[in-house]
């Protein structure tokens, strides 16, 4: 008997939802700590965030291919999961670095 092949593996799948996850953090963290050295205040202030979050997720989606589908469960998945995740982590560094640079 033939046992079918799986298409995927669940372990490497998990791994690249990882990966994305934590690229978003850390790019969400550098794009808070740079607005809030800009000075950057207001609703104003949340424009770097969408900026930088779209450019990573262009970037992974060039990475690849423009096909997500290989890599992760779902395509929709690379656009919006994380997305509030790492608005959380920005507002937390935007603040904290332009209350250092611009408050004391």
């Amino acid at each position: 008997m033939s046992e079918a092949v799986e298409d995927f593996s669940p372990e490497h799948m998990a791994s690249n939802n990882r990966v994305l996850y934590y690229s978003r953090i850390l790019i969400s963290i550098i794009a808070g700590c740079a607005t809030g050295i800009i000075g950057l205040t207001g609703y104003v202030g949340f424009l770097p965030y969408f900026i930088t979050y779209a450019i990573i997720c262009g970037l992974m989606w060039f990475k690849m291919n423009g096909k997500p589908l290989v890599y992760l469960q779902s395509e929709t998945s690379l656009w919006w999961d994380g997305l509030f995740t790492g608005l959380l982590s920005y507002v937390l560094f935007w603040t904290l670095s332009y209350d250092i640079i611009h408050i004391y």
